[in-house]
């Protein structure tokens, strides 16, 4: 059986300058192509693994949070930026229906005073404890939520699909079905971000890689013809069985697109061995 392999080749996010003050200051993306959940069994052992990364790499989501999304659901560009919750609108995660932002930050807080007043504790416990990173604390409610700046990424749609750390938003979530996977991480510095990311794309490499495309008559891996997203390039690489394609997503300065905030990954990135990327 040929080796698993990350292919690498080049979407965009704008990034305005007010989530440098917010509470989640970095962000990088990708998109992974090739991915391949077999059964609804498979994409839960996926949705698990991704709870402990929040619990370590994340730290309880206080250092870091991962979004993931079904890239087919998405339109292209996206902005990440800093907003009051009153004019934020987002169709949260297992919500029944969309939501307003202050309103959902209320929500929030009543599940973790309650978890709080359960376990007789002065602080929330471990599992709310990002909620400070929002000024959600105990006991501090005064003027509710409408003014409190929350980071939210939007696409070219006006869809929220992402409010780190709190939530995805219903629209994009994963499916049995989905093939495309964009990788959001935020976090409070860019390596813990990329760390999170290679993780991600490690376990879909081993767990969830699924063939892009037949192996072509002469059976030798060579050139095949694939569509990586559903806008407009082709891009022609060389394909074999087992493998995953990953695009980068350049995030630029809103003001100035000339000027690189992040991108990844980049050349000193997916550079273990395990990946076998091939650029």
């Amino acid at each position: 059986m040929p080796t698993s392999r990350v292919f690498v080749q080049h979407y965009q996010i704008s990034q305005t300058s007010s989530v440098k003050t917010g509470p989640r200051p970095y962000l990088i993306a990708c998109t992974v192509h090739g991915v391949k959940f077999t059964s609804a069994t498979h994409l839960k052992t996926f949705t698990r693994a991704q709870e402990e990364w929040h619990r370590d790499l994340g730290q309880m989501r206080r250092l870091a949070t991962l979004a993931t999304h079904d890239v087919k659901a998405i339109q292209f560009p996206l902005t990440y930026t800093l907003q009051k919750a009153e004019s934020v609108e987002i169709h949260a995660l297992k919500a029944n229906s969309k939501t307003g932002g202050d309103k959902f930050l209320s929500q929030l807080y009543q599940e973790a005073e309650a978890d709080r007043k359960t376990k007789k504790q002065n602080k929330f416990s471990q599992l709310y404890r990002y909620l400070s990173l929002l000024n959600l604390e105990p006991n501090n409610t005064a003027g509710g939520y409408r003014n409190h700046m929350v980071p939210i990424v939007v696409d070219a749609s006006k869809t929220v699909i992402s409010m780190p750390p709190l939530t995805n938003c219903h629209e994009t979530r994963l499916a049995v079905s989905t093939t495309d996977v964009l990788i959001e991480v935020t976090g409070m510095n860019l390596s813990v971000c990329k760390q999170f990311a290679e993780t991600v794309i490690a376990w879909l490499l081993e767990h969830a890689c699924g063939k892009l495309s037949s192996e072509p008559p002469n059976g030798d891996g060579s050139v095949t013809q694939i569509n990586t997203d559903q806008t407009t390039q082709t891009v022609k690489v060389c394909v074999p069985p087992n493998c995953l394609v990953v695009r980068p997503i350049r995030v630029v300065d809103s003001e100035s697109t000339s000027n690189l905030c992040s991108i990844f990954p980049s050349r000193l990135d997916l550079v273990d061995p395990k990946f076998n990327t091939v650029r």
